[in-house]
């Protein structure tokens, strides 16, 4: 729920900002599955420093009442890639459409992509085709 995904965000931006210190933000994608990539969004969004995409699987929006203005500036850009089964029963694909068109129609680089006949939960084929779409993504910057 989002009141979870807000007492978890500082761990993860506490995570975030570690890594940055080792590798470097450009060379962050934050991801996850479920609530998890609802906070990997939550947290991309607002750091303060360039990362380089986000893949979310089964995920949602939270807390878009206070979008655009909570978006730190820094990712505004940053591609955002989301599937989604389309016989998902724990997070319904409409909840997780409305809130990733939502964020769509503020300027972010957002791709969905619903998978029929999948559930809630990560099958094979989106593992490779996620991590091409990582591997490219680094590729992209130069």
């Amino acid at each position: 729920d989002a009141a979870g995904v807000r007492e978890s965000h500082q761990a993860v931006i506490r995570i975030l900002e570690h890594e940055e210190a080792i590798i470097g933000s450009e060379n962050i994608i934050v991801a996850g599955f479920g609530q998890g990539a609802s906070l990997a969004l939550h947290a991309a969004l607002r750091y303060p420093v360039k990362l380089c995409a986000v893949m979310m699987w089964a995920g949602y929006v939270v807390d878009f009442e206070r979008y655009p203005e909570a978006f730190a500036e820094a990712n505004q850009e940053t591609k955002i890639l989301a599937y989604h089964g389309k016989d998902d029963d724990v997070v319904r694909p409409q909840l997780a459409l409305a809130g990733l068109k939502e964020l769509k129609s503020y300027g972010l680089n957002v791709e969905m992509r619903l998978v029929p006949r999948m559930g809630h939960y990560i099958d094979q084929n989106q593992w490779v085709q996620g991590f091409d779409w990582c591997m490219r993504q680094f590729k992209s910057r130069g």
